[in-house]
C-alpha cells in the first residue's frame, strides 16, 4: 500500500488525537514573483504551530509543513 502523504497522516493523527479535525488548521502564503513563487505552509494545531515548510510549489510546502508537524508530535 503506498504511502498516504504526511498531510494524511497529519489530519488522521489529529482526528485520532483530538476526536476532531478541527483542532488542525493551515496558513499557506505566496511570496515572491509570480513567474518564480515560493510557498510557505504552516501546520498549527489548537492555534500552536507545530511544522513550517517551504518549496516553490504549495503542495509541497504543505506536505514539509505535515511532516515536521508529525516530528514535533510524535517526536521521531
Amino acid at each position: 500500500m503506498p504511502d498516504p502523504g504526511h498531510r494524511v497522516q497529519l489530519n488522521n493523527y489529529v482526528q485520532q488525537m483530538y476526536k476532531n479535525s478541527t483542532s488542525l488548521s493551515w496558513d499557506i502564503q505566496q511570496q515572491g514573483p509570480e513567474h518564480q513563487p515560493s510557498w510557505e505552509a504552516v501546520a498549527y494545531i489548537n492555534h500552536v504551530e507545530y511544522g513550517r515548510g517551504t518549496a516553490s510549489r504549495k503542495d509541497l510546502a504543505s506536505e514539509e509543513a505535515a511532516r515536521q508537524a508529525l516530528v514535533n508530535l510524535r517526536g521521531y
